[in-house]
């Protein structure tokens, strides 16, 4: 019989001379008791203490190359799977990353394996993953900074159906979805939440966004926006128009963040309130609720032409 009430420690007592298994608190007693098989009175006490390490950590790093291109263009595959210290909280955890340069792919996925909890995941087009692949050579980006709240919207966006990467007219941006989730993700940006220089834009607020300063990466004429009742008029051919400009939300104070698209109609009346699109549910996503302070970060390419796209 073995003693294991703490946690790590084995107790056992056998009987020296036939080996037989006792009661473990023979170990305590002061006077020895005969064992019940032969009439010995040797004890032998064993007690085995356990405990846990961690380690060891292994992470695999792997390459693809294409021979048929320049060594600048290659690898076109890097994958890195296994252990990682993750710094931010001192722990080990298991990390998957893929950067796929011809599938325009970046995924990273980092787990707590004692828990299995997802701490950190994102999966994005390459070209929009900062800092990694085309995105750095993408050309003169700059990127928007806003600050503000998650706030229910006007309900108008939920009628309103944006042609995904099959019906689009012409070659859709890096990152379009194949379907869009119908309406928006609002964020009611705050008095301060503006980017810095945003003011001396002309314009009323986010109106400043249909003045040709940030081109964004698509335009989609009013008529191929189905539901949208913005339509052009004379002296302003292009109202109703959809722009697009990628962009990333994050959380204030977490590691949640998705990729997703800044969606605005020239001539809008919303002049506060940025409207986020994208191929998932972002609420769900996010786990987000009415008064969640966010981040957006929204990317605009200053060599863009303002008027691609444009019927």
């Amino acid at each position: 019989m073995d003693d294991s009430n703490e946690e790590g420690q084995e107790l056992t007592v056998t009987c020296r001379n036939c080996g037989a298994q006792l009661p473990s608190r023979q170990a305590h007693e002061t006077e020895m008791r005969s064992c019940p098989d032969c009439g010995c009175r040797e004890q032998i006490v064993a007690l085995k203490l356990c405990d846990r390490i961690s380690g060891p950590h292994e992470m695999l790093k792997g390459k693809m190359k294409d021979t048929t291109l320049p060594a600048k263009k290659n690898p076109r595959v890097e994958i890195k799977s296994g252990d990682e210290l993750y710094k931010c909280e001192g722990k080990w955890v298991h990390k998957e990353r893929v950067i796929d340069k011809d599938k325009d792919l970046y995924t990273e996925t980092i787990v707590d394996p004692e828990t299995g909890k997802v701490i950190h995941h994102c999966s994005e087009p390459l070209s929009q993953h900062r800092g990694h692949g085309s995105a750095k050579n993408s050309g003169p980006s700059t990127t928007l900074r806003f600050l503000g709240t998650v706030k229910s919207g006007l309900g108008k966006h939920s009628r309103l159906a944006i042609p995904g990467s099959g019906k689009l007219n012409g070659r859709p941006p890096p990152g379009w979805p194949p379907k869009f989730i119908p309406g928006s993700l609002n964020i009611l940006v705050d008095d301060n939440g503006y980017p810095a220089g945003f003011a001396e834009i002309e314009g009323d607020r986010l109106a400043k966004l249909d003045t040709g300063a940030f081109p964004p990466a698509i335009m989609i004429p009013a008529t191929e926006i189905s539901g949208n009742t913005l339509k052009p008029k004379p002296g302003m051919p292009r109202r109703g128009a959809g722009q697009f400009w990628p962009a990333r939300i994050s959380v204030s104070g977490t590691d949640k963040t998705a990729c997703c698209w800044l969606f605005r109609r020239v001539g809008s009346s919303i002049k506060q309130q940025l409207e986020l699109v994208s191929g998932v549910v972002l609420r769900k996503e996010l786990l987000l609720t009415d008064g969640v302070h966010t981040i957006v970060d929204v990317k605009f390419n200053s060599s863009l032409d303002h008027s691609v796209n444009v019927g």
